[in-house]
């Protein structure tokens, strides 16, 4: 009776791990980890399985049948146990393409099949003959044979190499959450090592009694303690598959995938929308679909043919591409390969759509030919050649970033690299931001703002801004950021990924145009101001000996001058606008008597061409607003001069006040020919002009608008216009009102 409740109780701890590593199986496969490591470890799992079954039948049986069956498939466990922990350790580690050569697969696995035939042929390692079985309360003890310390010897040349790979790998890693899972697994590959010479050879030496079987409890512990370090500490099995994916999602550049026939299988989002065509129309399609010029094609098809086997990346050029809908569109193409066991499975080719570039160059162009060589030059996009994350993310010209849960980089992509002048060892596992600083009109973003972590299922972008300024070390850059995270990132302790499009150059450019428009404006400045005083004085010397037909020639030079000596103060004005030198002098104001100064000085101009210009005084007083009297005059002036031009003779203009909440609004409302529709978003932008057949006569800059908008949001207020066409229009403006006042 005892025998038997003894082999029920050793029975129960069988089923126990039975179990145990069955649920360890579905727990992994139902995680959907990308690892080489954790097909090993399944392995492992279901080699504990079959021991734990073997062991439960042979603790439960009297049959030499029975017996003989599951004890082979016991033998067969534990000879295949020790290579797979190794190889497991070896993929945990970093070292998986070890495993991916033949000869070190035949190194490792021929001592197993040596031991396995050994173990099932010959009774040199263990005496399998079920007559010659000592029965226990655990179930049948098996003798040993000659040379059973040779298997130990095994085990222990797996082990030994295994527990020092993850120790050396507990060592250098630098990121805590790696020590952690490390040591954990440190800990589970030690546990069947001493555990097996404590049950198997000190507990049988000290009581003389036969070897407890204690390797399936002993393996079983090991697993739960490696499926915890797993699904507790994922860092290791980080899938750059879903990291490229969003990564593809975030940026603006298309990306096609192609086949060794040169047929399209594969394009992003940036792709789709780049040439318009049906998902259906273009998945299979030859990549000659897109390209309008065949003598380019057949360039880029002779140059893939010939791709050098040393090449990686090749940079192919500016071309034209063809639309769904029949539209070209320039763009710069760059190709990299798609490599896998040192086999070529096929091609990425990145399409950068270049449009943009191009109408920023022509504008340029406009404005000075004196420009021309440096714009031509500066505004071809070029790709700048791109280090690949695997060979998923090859291509890909921008800086890419990914942070972990607690914002420290776990990617550093070669174009980070090369844009941020820093390498990807010296930056891996800190916080990114120690590394970088970004900054926004002079403002420091905080790391919470442009690498926003979610703890959720949402999947898309997290943050995006341009025109960013981003400092790290002494250099100092503005891009356009761009951060994105995938559905699964909690997973994979993946907090966000960043992308960011370098503008430096763009910048430069700007700052160049300015300084250039600045230079003309001062030159211009110092001739205009003695042409009029030597006019003035010329007028005034000779004003009796002057006809009515030399009076009226002189006073057009002199209107002339006037209005170039205005269109160049605008121009000053603009770039102090734009490069933040433009100051204010606040003072609380009276806008009712700053209108009406400004009024005054319009009058003469308005009855020239037969216009009523007038103020509609509000019924009740108006509170003062916080404003520099100049600049407010200013804005006044130029949205007058704006309604008087394009209002025809015997037109009105009437110019009201209210006040609103907290502000004070202007409204100056005209009987002119009004403005288009189509025109209106553009309107309040520099060099932007009205098309008005009122003024086919006259100048126009485009930069009263650009100014007035200018001044008034740098007052804290906002500026818009409602028009009707052949109705007129109305241009408001809104300003805070003064603190005391409210």
């Amino acid at each position: 009776m005892e025998i038997f409740i003894s082999i029920n109780l050793y029975s129960y701890i069988f089923l126990f791990s039975i179990v145990t590593c069955i649920f360890l199986i579905f727990l992994i496969l139902r995680s959907r980890y990308d690892s080489f490591a954790i097909l090993f470890f399944l392995v492992l799992l279901t080699l504990s399985v079959v021991m734990a079954i073997a062991h439960f039948f042979i603790s439960n049986t009297e049959s030499k049948e029975v017996f003989e069956f599951w004890n082979y498939w016991d033998l067969l466990a534990l000879a295949l146990i020790p290579p797979m922990q190794l190889s497991f350790a070896l993929a945990f580690t970093g070292r998986e393409e070890t495993l991916r050569k033949s000869y070190n697969v035949f190194l490792f696995y021929t001592p197993a099949l040596v031991m396995l035939f050994l173990l099932w042929n010959t009774d040199l390692l263990e005496i399998n003959d079920f007559s010659q079985a000592i029965a226990t309360p655990w179930g049948y003890y098996v003798k040993a044979g000659e040379y059973l310390n040779l298997f130990t010897l095994y085990h222990l040349s797996y082990y030994i190499p295994a527990y020092g790979l993850m120790l050396r790998f507990y060592q250098i890693t630098k990121d805590n959450l790696k020590k952690r899972q490390a040591l954990l697994i440190i800990i589970a590959i030690s546990i069947p090592t001493i555990g097996g010479v404590f049950f198997q050879g000190i507990l049988p030496g000290i009581f003389s009694q036969p070897a407890f079987p204690a390797a399936v409890p002993l393996v079983t512990i090991t697993n739960l303690i490696i499926a915890y370090a797993v699904l507790k500490y994922s860092v290791t099995i980080f899938n750059p598959v879903l990291l490229a994916s969003v990564v593809f999602k975030t940026i603006k550049e298309g990306v096609l995938g192609i086949g060794h026939s040169l047929d399209i299988e594969y394009l992003n989002q940036g792709a789709q929308r780049l040439l318009g065509f049906p998902t259906e129309d273009i998945m299979g399609a030859p990549l000659k679909i897109i390209f309008q010029d065949e003598v380019f094609y057949n360039k880029l098809k002779q140059q893939i043919v010939n791709w050098s086997p040393n090449q990686q990346f090749i940079e192919i050029g500016e071309a034209k591409i063809k639309t769904f809908i029949g539209n070209e569109i320039p763009v710069s193409l760059s190709a990299s390969k798609i490599m896998a066991n040192d086999k070529v499975l096929g091609y990425i080719l990145v399409v950068s759509d270049i449009t943009e570039v191009r109408k920023y160059a022509s504008k340029l162009e406009v404005l000075t030919a004196n420009l021309e060589k440096i714009v031509r030059d500066r505004t071809r996009v070029y790709i700048a050649e791109r280090d690949k994350l695997f060979f998923i993310l090859s291509g890909i010209t921008d800086a890419v970033i990914a942070v972990d849960l607690e914002r420290k980089i776990i990617t550093f992509n070669k174009s980070a690299e090369r844009m941020l002048g820093v390498t990807s060892s010296k930056v891996l596992g800190k916080p990114i931001n120690e590394i970088i600083k970004i900054f926004s009109d002079d403002k420091e973003l905080s790391a919470t703002e442009y690498a926003p972590v979610r703890r959720d299922d949402f999947e898309g972008i997290l943050f995006q801004k341009n025109g960013l300024k981003v400092i790290c070390g002494q250099d100092e850059l503005y891009t356009n950021i761009i951060s994105g995270k995938p559905k699964e990132a909690w997973d994979i302790n993946l907090g966000c990924i960043l992308t960011f499009h370098d503008i430096t150059e763009d910048k430069r450019l700007e700052k160049m145009k300015f300084g250039f428009v600045t230079m003309v404006a001062h030159q211009l400045r110092t001739p205009l101001t003695s042409i009029a005083g030597y006019l003035w004085v010329f007028m005034n010397k000779n004003s009796k000996e002057l006809n009515d037909k030399q009076k009226l020639l002189l006073n057009r030079v002199v209107a002339s001058t006037e209005e170039l000596k205005i269109l160049v103060e605008r121009l000053l004005d603009v770039v102090n606008i734009r490069t933040g030198c433009l100051f204010l002098d606040i003072q609380p104001i009276d806008l009712i008597l700053c209108t009406e100064g400004i009024v005054r000085d319009f009058i003469k101009k308005a009855k020239n061409k037969k216009i009523s210009l007038s103020i509609d005084h509000p019924s009740q007083a108006l509170p003062k607003v916080p404003g520099d009297m100049t600049r407010i005059g200013e804005a006044i002036s130029n949205l007058l001069d704006n309604a008087i031009k394009h209002t025809s003779e015997d037109g009105k203009i009437k110019i009201y006040m209210e006040r609103k909440d907290n502000y004070v609004i202007t409204h100056i409302k005209d009987t002119g020919e009004g403005i288009p529709k189509e025109e209106l978003p553009y309107l309040f932008t520099e060099f932007s002009k009205v098309s008005d057949s009122l003024l086919a006569e006259s100048v126009q800059t485009g930069l009263g608008l650009y100014i007035a908008k200018s001044i008034i949001e740098m007052h804290g207020g906002k500026i818009w216009v409602e028009s009707v066409l052949k109705k007129g229009s109305t241009f408001s403006f809104s300003l805070p009102i003064a603190q005391e006042s409210k």
